[in-house]
């Protein structure tokens, strides 16, 4: 797996790559945070999703608790960007790792976090977005939980990488 950093110029290319494959409408879009918000922002302004209904969520894994730490993210925020992308392939290189220990009996056992949307009507369909998939698990809880909540409904996974 290839650690890329996109710039503004290319994030705002491949948000418009993603508006033009997305060929139906989503009666409902939900945002795994953090890296969905740009891209959540960016769909509540285009018209083709003017009907639809938009919702966060937001799931940490284990290794991302250094991150959280203040201290942590005020050196990331000070270091040369040299460091920081070493960091992430780092980082990355370790999800690739633990991708190999994913199993779909693993990840049934998983504790399914409660996504509870009230919504007027049961959606029909469904489009789940995120900045990138690293192992994909967080994708599948989200969207076993949104299958459980939403059986009827036809579910749809996006991302940027």
């Amino acid at each position: 797996m290839k650690v890329e950093t996109l710039d503004e110029k290319q994030v705002s290319i491949a948000l418009t790559q993603l508006v033009q494959k997305i060929d139906f409408q989503p009666e409902l879009i939900v945002g795994i945070l953090n890296g969905s918000a740009e891209i959540i922002k960016y769909l509540k302004q285009q018209d083709e999703f003017s009907e639809s209904v938009f919702y966060q969520v937001k799931l940490q894994r284990k290794q991302e608790t250094v991150k959280r730490k203040k201290i942590m993210r005020f050196l990331a925020k000070k270091s040369p960007y040299f460091i920081v992308d070493f960091l992430r392939k780092l980082e990355s290189a370790k999800a690739r790792k633990s991708i190999a220990a994913i199993t779909k009996e693993n990840l049934e056992k998983t504790k399914i976090i409660p996504i509870e949307i009230a919504l007027k009507k049961e959606p029909q369909t469904i489009l789940i977005i995120d900045d990138a998939i690293d192992t994909g698990k967080t994708m599948y809880v989200v969207k076993k939980q949104l299958q459980q909540q939403f059986p009827t409904a036809t579910i749809y996974v996006a991302c940027i990488a």
